[in-house]
């Protein structure tokens, strides 16, 4: 096989690297989406490199400029990857070589793949955990809405899908704000172990170059730098961990969406999902499928969607749970008052006598009135908004 693009770890070599193993090992279809942070790592390492004298300033601007342009052409197309060039990173740095000769070749000075593509992991990383965390904040931010609007209006709470206790509908959207406070807890948390950066430690021992890690963190507006050359490198834990909170927030996503299918159904009512939101069957028609909500609740997306995302929202509340609506109130006090809850605190119906065979004592004369449960809204007296 004659390469056509070269290899950046091909230079000790006497044959060309076999096609069929190129191919196996090839990863830009998987990791061309690392094309920004790879050229944001590549800019700040070059300006170091120029500001401590190991490249001319001139060469560190030459650098700078061609794969500024070189992001410019991947946005636009014009640049596309082929599987031929092994990775993304062979795709920069071999189009940055056509455009401004071999100065290129001097962007590796000081620094290996390792820390290369440990730095371009953890740009990357930091980018999706802040939009995983904005979005857990719009949706937070939408539950107070909602419990502030429904504290007053009181529905079922099901255990078993059997209808238990009164509670508040503003109690429970307040149940998810708390599910989800905890996930962005979860990655405010991760966030400290990820924003570190591993640039300077090379392939696992450092460098002989008079490097400054301290001014490439500083670049690239990392919190501080490696205290371990090897761990810098060689750890990806910081991934498993992202894995584990994206799966507990799907987890709450997915129960939340349980809720909003039963609620939508014929026999809860509670709510009414928008037409344009919802599908048909094509041989049932009376049927009204909630395909979004059962979509979220079995796939993993790549991210979370906004807090007006079809998710989350539907369009119009249902009487029941219509701010302060006297219909859905007094429906309520009925089923409160029929034969299921007459006694001892809404207990099934008390027997006439003891076992034996004493006067059973008689609930309280006064009707028990329901506990909505704690209500408190954040933001409001009594409960800050965290």
């Amino acid at each position: 096989m004659s390469n056509k693009k070269e290899l950046l770890w091909a230079s000790r070599f006497n044959e060309p690297f076999d096609e069929g193993a190129l191919k196996f090992s090839s990863s830009v279809h998987v990791d061309g989406k690392l094309f920004r942070e790879d050229i944001q790592g590549s800019i700040a390492h070059a300006t170091m490199l120029g500001e401590e004298g190991i490249i001319t300033r001139e060469d560190a601007r030459q650098i700078t400029t061609g794969l500024n342009e070189i992001e410019k052409e991947i946005e636009s197309g014009t640049l596309v990857p082929q599987w031929e060039d092994e990775d993304i990173h062979t795709v920069i740095e071999n189009r940055l070589k056509e455009k401004i000769g071999a100065v290129a070749g001097k962007l590796h000075s000081g620094r290996s793949r390792n820390d290369q593509v440990a730095t371009d992991t953890r740009l990357y990383m930091r980018a999706k955990v802040n939009e995983l965390h904005t979005s857990l904040t719009g949706l937070m931010e939408t539950l107070v809405e909602r419990a502030d609007t429904y504290q007053s209006s009181i529905i079922f709470g099901y255990t078993h899908l059997q209808r238990a206790q009164p509670i508040s509908a503003g109690h429970y959207y307040l149940a998810y704000f708390n599910m989800f406070r905890r996930d962005r807890q979860r990655l405010s948390d991760l966030m400290q172990r990820v924003n570190i950066s591993p640039l300077g430690a090379a392939a696992f021992a450092g460098s002989t170059l008079p490097l400054n890690a301290e001014r490439s963190a500083e670049l690239l507006g990392f919190n501080s730098i490696f205290s371990n050359s090897i761990d810098a490198v060689s750890d990806r834990d910081i991934l498993i961990e992202f894995i584990s909170a994206c799966s507990i927030i799907m987890m709450h996503l997915s129960r939340f969406c349980e809720d909003i299918i039963l609620w939508s159904s014929y026999e809860f009512g509670y709510l009414e999902i928008s037409d344009a939101f919802s599908t048909g069957s094509s041989i049932m028609p009376q049927k009204k499928k909630r395909r979004h909500r059962r979509t979220d609740k079995r796939q993993n997306r790549k991210g979370l969607r906004g807090p007006h995302g079809h998710a989350h929202h539907h369009e119009r509340a249902p009487p029941l749970l219509q701010p302060g609506h006297a219909g859905g109130q007094a429906a309520f006090v009925r089923q409160c008052r029929n034969r299921h809850f007459k006694r001892n605190a809404f207990q099934p119906d008390a027997p006439a006598h003891t076992p034996q065979g004493r006067p059973a004592q008689r609930a309280h004369s006064k009707r028990p009135q329901p506990r909505h449960g704690d209500c408190r809204i954040p933001g409001k007296k009594g409960y800050p908004l965290p």
